[in-house]
């Protein structure tokens, strides 16, 4: 090149070479980020109380009403994705899904609980007082003979 010097690298900061840098972009890309999930509402009061030794024997997880189960431990997975749920606090708790107007998401939420290992998700649909039990809501899933 004439006793001239190759112009600097914008990303090495030094005389461009023959060798390319290719960085590592994979963390922009948005389908390689690990995805977040969220607690649900009373989810954080339920994980400190868990992390001080106080924990309830069973739990209510209210669908799609902030007016179920007031009276009693509850969380409220009201309007959030349940892909997105974090369900991990009701590891080894009884729990009581309740609903009033979505059944395919009361049995998506009671399988989610399932899986993050609650001992038991029955259904109450209180629009119709009808009562699903964690046996069927296995079978309507198709997970029968799955370890949970």
């Amino acid at each position: 090149m004439n006793g001239q010097q190759k112009a600097a690298g914008p990303w090495l900061g030094e005389a461009a070479s023959n060798t390319h840098y290719i960085p590592n972009r994979s963390w922009s890309i948005p389908h390689c980020q690990p995805r977040r999930l969220r607690l649900p509402a009373y989810g954080a009061k339920l994980a400190a109380a868990q992390r001080r030794g106080m924990n309830v024997p069973w739990l209510c997880i209210a669908v799609d009403d902030w007016s179920l189960g007031v009276s009693c431990p509850r969380i409220v997975v009201d309007h959030v994705p349940v892909g997105e749920l974090d369900l991990r606090i009701v590891r080894g708790l009884a729990t009581l899904v309740a609903h009033r107007a979505e059944p395919s998401r009361a049995i998506a939420v009671a399988e989610l609980a399932l899986r993050c290992g609650a001992v038991c998700a029955p259904i109450i649909d209180l629009a119709t007082s009808r009562v699903t039990s964690t046996s069927e809501v296995l079978a309507a899933r198709g997970l029968m003979g799955v370890s949970t």
